[in-house]
């Protein structure tokens, strides 16, 4: 994990175009979501740096940014509820809401539109609930 002074310049991250081309496969840089789902903890705020190098290392390599750091934090803070676990089922493990913003931001990571993204969710709230 990088340090707090951290930038993608300080390290070769190898990014194997030519046999990803080959294999049609696209890479993408995936910033860790939140932990506890209390953003000023001491994990969150060891999360920083790395999320960090993992934006400025898709913005270096021209990768596509799926930053679930910053979807999970904007619905914490939207919904204002502290003491409550929103999109995780212990702090680290997705609920279904987790589950579904996680999906939603990798979508977006990857070029899909908000029209593109509706059409998605309204297939899963078509899925039956396990």
């Amino acid at each position: 994990m990088p340090t707090e002074s951290a930038s993608s310049t300080q390290y070769h991250v190898p990014i194997p175009s030519s046999r990803r081309a080959a294999a049609s496969a696209t890479s993408a840089a995936m910033p860790a979501t939140v932990i506890h789902e209390s953003l000023d903890s001491p994990e969150n705020q060891k999360l920083e740096a790395y999320n960090a190098f993992l934006r400025d290392l898709a913005k270096e390599k021209g990768l596509p940014l799926a930053d679930l750091n910053a979807m999970f934090q904007k619905r914490i803070k939207e919904a204002n509820t502290p003491d409550k676990k929103l999109l995780t089922t212990d702090g680290v493990h997705m609920n279904p809401e987790g589950n579904r913003v996680m999906a939603e931001g990798v979508l977006h990571g990857f070029g899909l539109n908000d029209s593109q993204i509706k059409k998605a969710q309204e297939a899963w709230d078509q899925e039956p609930a396990k």
